[in-house]
């Protein structure tokens, strides 16, 4: 099954981003949020999720990021779950993240999919 017709966008600012998504809100238009992809895809696939608009955050260099703040690691929302595994960061600071990271999936997997 292939999914129902949608319009697309793909912002480049974080900025550009909430205004989509709230021009969205106003008008009554279903958005919906890609980030990686690896859930949305089949819902999308077997029509059990039918946006009005796809916003495909994937562009967004600002949700991008891994920091630590104090005590707290900071991870962006379009960080990938690979980024989390090469972060020389997370390996010295949050082994235990790094550790459970690789055992998400494959390589290619972690590449696509966010944390």
């Amino acid at each position: 099954m292939k999914p129902v017709p949608f319009e697309y966008a793909s912002p480049a600012t974080l900025e550009e981003a909430i205004s989509i998504l709230q021009q969205a809100e106003d008008s009554g238009t279903e958005a919906t949020i890609l980030a990686g992809g690896q859930s949305l895809m089949p819902m999308l696939n077997m029509r059990l999720a039918r946006p009005d608009l796809l916003v495909d955050l994937r562009t967004v260099a600002d949700l991008n990021f891994l920091q630590q703040d104090d005590d707290a690691l900071l991870i962006g929302a379009m960080t990938t779950k690979r980024d989390v595994e090469d972060s020389d960061l997370v390996k010295q600071v949050h082994p235990m993240l790094h550790q459970a990271t690789i055992l998400i999936g494959h390589r290619q997997i972690r590449s696509r999919g966010t944390v």
